[in-house]
């Protein structure tokens, strides 16, 4: 299941995995994909690792805004992606 969702000056693009309790964002237009770990409860662990595919980071983008909006995307995946 991905879903995209848009972002001020970009869109992220999500999904589970790769591994059995991560999601990973891709952030366009840098094509920058962060993980986070799921922790217990559809919580996300506050490490996450991040795979650039450019040079450069996120481009003309902060490191912590991108990570912050990432990360409660994540959030709202998890909860949807969630078996009821």
């Amino acid at each position: 299941m991905a879903v995209d969702q848009p972002f001020p000056r970009g869109t992220f693009k999500g999904e589970l995995g790769p591994g059995e309790r991560e999601v990973s964002v891709i952030f366009t237009p840098t094509q920058s994909t962060i993980v986070f770990t799921i922790a217990c409860n559809g919580e996300l662990a506050l490490e996450y690792r991040v795979q650039h595919i450019r040079p450069g980071s996120f481009g003309r983008f902060s490191e912590t805004e991108v990570v912050e909006e990432a990360r409660k995307w994540a959030l709202a995946f998890v909860e949807k992606a969630k078996p009821r």
